[in-house]
């Protein structure tokens, strides 16, 4: 039987996520870039983690239906909506205190934003999910 994976578990996926970007952005540009990749990766997976708990209060009415497929909208809408904010004021901070280096800030953004198919690559690898993983007689 296969395990899927938890809301408590995709919520620390992202958290992780944007920790090894914010590990990667300060071996490659020191502690500024550290705290860009952070604070953008953090945009986003604090927006994710809002998300998974609206899915989480929400989890009958998604389930049954027309209307549940209105709720999953609109907790995509929140989502979308709260990652952008929060991504213009870490930009605005960042830039008001002069340690904002974009590269560093996108690359949080994306590898954070990426973060369902990263565990997905990751957990699937070796296992017949439908994933990456190949078996050496190539079925």
């Amino acid at each position: 039987m296969r395990k899927s994976l938890t809301v408590q578990g995709a919520v620390v996926l992202y958290w992780m996520v944007t920790g090894v970007g914010a590990l990667m952005a300060f071996a490659m540009a020191g502690g500024e870039g550290a705290w860009s990749a952070a604070i953008g990766g953090g945009a986003v997976a604090s927006a994710s983690t809002l998300f998974a708990v609206w899915l989480a209060a929400h989890r009958e009415a998604i389930g049954k239906g027309f209307g549940g497929g209105g709720t999953l909208l609109l907790g995509a809408w929140i989502k979308l909506i709260s990652a952008g904010g929060l991504m213009y004021a870490a930009v605005e901070l960042l830039q008001r205190e002069g340690v904002l280096v974009w590269p560093a800030f996108l690359g949080g953004v994306f590898l954070t934003a990426n973060a369902p198919l990263i565990g997905f690559i990751l957990f699937s690898v070796g296992r017949n999910y439908g994933g990456f993983g190949f078996r050496a007689n190539g079925v």
